[in-house]
């Protein structure tokens, strides 16, 4: 599935046939400065069924089809208990300093 802007920048999501898991999503736009284009993108595999969502324990992240960055799950929790102080930057800070 594509959507397509009006300067024809793009955005793609593949679905996996069978069981509709998005497999890869992409998104193209042209460099303002050097008007060749330029791909961000991001694939998911090896999905685990956690707390009745499937959850896809491998990302790859690519830029221009080069791999940036990938990241490897082994674990999920949904509908776990958050501490109070997960979002609070001072927190953070003072663990840092610890």
């Amino acid at each position: 599935m594509t959507l397509l802007s009006s300067t024809n920048d793009n955005l793609t999501v593949e679905l996996d046939a069978e069981t509709h898991l998005p497999l890869r999503k992409s998104f193209e736009w042209r460099d303002p400065l050097y008007k060749d284009k330029n791909t961000e993108a991001e694939e998911y595999d090896d999905y685990h069924t956690i707390s009745g969502f499937p959850t896809a324990f491998t990302v790859t992240r690519l830029h221009n089809d080069d791999m940036s960055n990938q990241r490897f799950l082994y674990n999920a929790i949904y509908g776990g208990a958050v501490p109070p102080d997960m979002f609070d930057p001072d927190a953070a800070a003072r663990k840092l300093k610890k």
